[in-house]
C-alpha cells in the first residue's frame, strides 16, 4: 500500500511540474516586468519645457544668485548669517560651496534643454517639434549665459556628455559667448517654421505662442550684443543689430519673458519667501543716499517697515542698514520694497 501511495505521488508530481513549465516567464516577458516604470527613460518635452521654466526663475534667476549679488552690490543689505557675512565682505566669492545649488540647477537645466533639443530632431521621437525645439533653445541661451557671466570660462562643450567626459574641461568665455548667440539664432529658425504646438498651459511663459518667444529671442540677441560690446570689432555696426533687434522684441511690458505664476496665497516667490523667513535683508543705505543726493524720485518709493508699509525717508522708522557696518541683528525697521511684493522673477 505504502510503495503504491509512494509511485501516485511522484507521477502527480512530475504532472504537475509538466503543466508548470510551460507557463514560465520568457525572457523578454523578464524584461518587461523589470522595468521601471516611476523612472522613465524619456518623457514628453512638453515636461521637460515646464521643469526648466520652473527652475530657471525659480532657482537661477531667483535664486541665489539674485540673493547675494543683490548685497554684494549693495542694492541691499545683509543683517544675519550668510547675507551679513556677504555684507561685509566675509563672504568667500570664489568658494564652491556657495554657489554648488545654482550651478547644479543651471546644468540640470542645459541637460533638460538638450533632451528636448534631441528629441525634437532627426531620429527624435517628437521629430519637427520646431516650437518646442526653438523654446528649448532658447532657454540653454538664457541660463548658459548667466552661468558663464557668473563664473567666467566654466565647462560647456564636454559637460552634457557626462558618459564620456566626468572631468570635462574648461570652454572659455569667448567661445561659450558665440555658442550662445548661435542657440538664439537657431532657435528664430525654429519659432519662424510655426508649427502647431500642444503645449498650452506647460509652457509657463507665453503658452506656447511661437511669436511672443520670437520677440523674447529677439530681447536676448540684444542684451547679449550689448553686454559684448567691450569687445567688438565694429562697435557702430553692432549697436545699430540692437537697435534692430530691439525693434522686434518687446513692445510693452506685458510681453515679457517672465514667470507670473505667484499668487501670494498658495505659492509665493522665492526673494518674498527668503526674506520672510530668514529676515536677513535690509534696505541698503549706499543705494538709498545716492538716489536721495539725485532727488530721484523711488528714493519715497522703494522703503517699506516691518508691516510692509510704504514709508519715505522722513519717517520716524526710516532707518537703512549701513553698509559692511551694520550690526547683526533682525530688529531692522526698513527694508527693501522687492522683498515684500510677490513678484516674479523675470528671465529677461
Amino acid at each position: 500500500m505504502k510503495t503504491t501511495l509512494y509511485k501516485t505521488f511522484l507521477y502527480v508530481c512530475a504532472g504537475l511540474g509538466t503543466l508548470v513549465l510551460p507557463t514560465g516567464c520568457s525572457e523578454d516577458k523578464m524584461d518587461e516586468i523589470n522595468q521601471d516604470i516611476n523612472h522613465p527613460t524619456s518623457v514628453n518635452t512638453s515636461f521637460l519645457i515646464t521643469e526648466v521654466q520652473m527652475s530657471t526663475a525659480f532657482s537661477v534667476t531667483g535664486g541665489d544668485y539674485s540673493a547675494f549679488l543683490s548685497v554684494i552690490m549693495e542694492h541691499e543689505g545683509g543683517t544675519v548669517e550668510q547675507l551679513y557675512e556677504a555684507d561685509h565682505r566675509l563672504f568667500q566669492m570664489e568658494d564652491a560651496s556657495n554657489w554648488g545649488n545654482c550651478w547644479g540647477y543651471i546644468y540640470n537645466n542645459l541637460n533638460a534643454c538638450q533632451d528636448v533639443i534631441n528629441a525634437c530632431s532627426a531620429e527624435g521621437v517628437e521629430v519637427n517639434n520646431h516650437v518646442n525645439r526653438g523654446i528649448a533653445r532658447t532657454m540653454m541661451a538664457y541660463n548658459l549665459a548667466f552661468l558663464t557671466d557668473m563664473h567666467g570660462d566654466v565647462p560647456w562643450s564636454e559637460a552634457l556628455n557626462f558618459r564620456e567626459f566626468m572631468t570635462p574641461n574648461l570652454d572659455k568665455q569667448e567661445a561659450i559667448y558665440q555658442d550662445v548667440m548661435k542657440l538664439l539664432d537657431e532657435a528664430l529658425n525654429d519659432l519662424a517654421q510655426g508649427n502647431a504646438t500642444t503645449l498650452g498651459a506647460a509652457d509657463l511663459y507665453y503658452k506656447g505662442d511661437a511669436a511672443k518667444w520670437t520677440k523674447a529671442v529677439y530681447a536676448l540677441k540684444a542684451r547679449y550684443t550689448m553686454r559684448l560690446l567691450g569687445r567688438s570689432a565694429d562697435r557702430t555696426g553692432d549697436l545699430n543689430k540692437i537697435l534692430d533687434y530691439v525693434s522686434k522684441s518687446f513692445t510693452s511690458a506685458d510681453e515679457e519673458m517672465k514667470l507670473d505664476k505667484y499668487d501670494g496665497a498658495s505659492t509665493y516667490n522665492p526673494t518674498y519667501v527668503l526674506a520672510r523667513s530668514r529676515d536677513a535683508c535690509g534696505l541698503s543705505k549706499s543705494l538709498m543716499d545716492k538716489l536721495i543726493s539725485r532727488q530721484d524720485p523711488r528714493a519715497n518709493q522703494i522703503a517699506i517697515n516691518s508691516d510692509m508699509k510704504l514709508i519715505t525717508p522722513s519717517d520716524p522708522t526710516y532707518y537703512p542698514l549701513p553698509n559692511g557696518e551694520g550690526e547683526k541683528s533682525q530688529n531692522f525697521t526698513a527694508r527693501p520694497l522687492r522683498i515684500g511684493r510677490r513678484r516674479a522673477p523675470r528671465s529677461c
